[in-house]
């Protein structure tokens, strides 16, 4: 069901770990099905730097701890949420947030070149979710909206090829990305 090249390092991680491929699987569809966060682009006045900044504050569909004041999604995240650097023939390419087991990436930096975050619409596409586990769209070119940022900082090199496959793309469920860049005036929410 998980679309390549990313099939095979599902695949991989659960013949490793010894887990089950319905739990990777579930785990990698997951952020499609419930996700709330929020991200912020922001320059300094002299435009020396540039911050990109987010959350993972989820919790829709998921039960708040009244005793703890916290989702309890949120808290069962914070102990698998993971911090990886990507390399291609022994060079960095990109650092990325994600989840432990999980192949695509929540939010990612390209060092001096870009930043991306994405974020959740309100309401999740579960209708596209489902249609895709039956297989009504084996044969598209719809893209899981975290397979599709790693692969946006394994082929683009700068903010505006970013900002242009942002603007192509079609996702399996609806997401906002913000983009951050290296120059003045380059950050950007897209929908």
């Amino acid at each position: 069901m998980i679309m390549n090249p990313y099939k095979d390092e599902v695949l991989g991680i659960a013949e490793v770990l010894e887990v089950p491929i319905g739990n990777l699987v579930f785990l990698n569809i997951f952020y499609e099905m419930s996700r709330f966060c929020t991200s912020i682009v922001a320059q300094t006045e002299d435009n020396k730097d540039l911050y990109h900044a987010r959350n993972l504050d989820f919790g829709q569909l998921f039960v708040w701890d009244i005793d703890a004041q916290s989702w309890g999604l949120t808290d069962a995240l914070k102990k698998v949420s993971v911090n990886i650097n990507f390399f291609k023939n022994g060079k960095l390419v990109f650092k990325g947030s994600t989840l432990a087991g999980h192949v695509g990436v929540l939010t990612a930096m390209k060092p001096h070149k870009f930043s991306l975050s994405m974020n959740a619409k309100v309401q999740p596409d579960l209708i596209n979710v489902a249609k895709w586990y039956m297989g009504a769209y084996e044969n598209t070119d719809l893209q899981f909206v975290m397979y599709f940022e790693r692969w946006l900082f394994e082929n683009c090199d700068d903010f505006q090829c970013a900002r242009q496959k942002i603007a192509e793309v079609k996702l399996l469920t609806g997401a906002y990305f913000i983009l951050g860049g290296v120059n003045p005036g380059e950050g950007k929410k897209t929908v």
